[in-house]
């Protein structure tokens, strides 16, 4: 997260919405994307197999259930708070810059930036970690994998500032997939 939003602060995108305090935000509340999870049944998320139909249903209303949660939670705080991006990221990271992502079809600049930021880290480490479900993916799979999403599935400047900023990202990657 840290990374993107540092590379398209530099590269002076969306110059307008990266301000510090959304920076920070976003840097600080990236750990609650997933937050949704606790409402999916561990038979489901922790399922080895492909899912069925029914449970990438369930498996989708993390979104929705991390938006309620985060509104909730923001609801109890006074003021302007950093939770706002929080819910931005677990409602809608896993919407696609073509429109064709979950929950609500989003696309391209309507999806909030601090989302489009998270879709990109997220894929990163979900491709390039073992799952339940799947082995981890060679690191250069996975880089050539968000290059190719770069304008389908992701905003092409997030994925441009990531694919900039390697040696970095390669640091981090390296620094949590000792011996795995």
């Amino acid at each position: 997260m840290k990374i993107i939003v540092e590379g398209l602060k530099k590269k002076g995108y969306y110059a307008e919405k990266i301000t510090p305090k959304f920076m920070a935000d976003v840097v600080r509340s990236a750990p609650l994307h997933d937050v949704g999870k606790i409402c999916v049944p561990d038979h489901v998320l922790n399922k080895p197999g492909k899912l069925t139909e029914k449970e990438y249903e369930i498996i989708k209303t993390h979104t929705t259930e991390g938006r309620k949660i985060m509104e909730k939670a923001i609801s109890t705080v006074q003021g302007e708070n950093y939770l706002k991006e929080a819910r931005n990221m677990a409602a809608y990271h896993h919407e696609r810059w073509d429109g064709k992502g979950y929950p609500e079809g989003l696309h391209g600049e309507v999806i909030p930036l601090a989302a489009r930021i998270m879709s990109v880290a997220d894929v990163f480490d979900a491709l390039t970690s073992k799952r339940v479900y799947k082995p981890a993916f060679p690191l250069e799979k996975a880089l050539e994998m968000l290059q190719k999403g770069a304008g389908t599935q992701f905003d092409p400047k997030c994925v441009e500032v990531f694919m900039d900023a390697l040696p970095e990202v390669k640091a981090v990657w390296k620094k949590y997939n000792q011996g795995t």
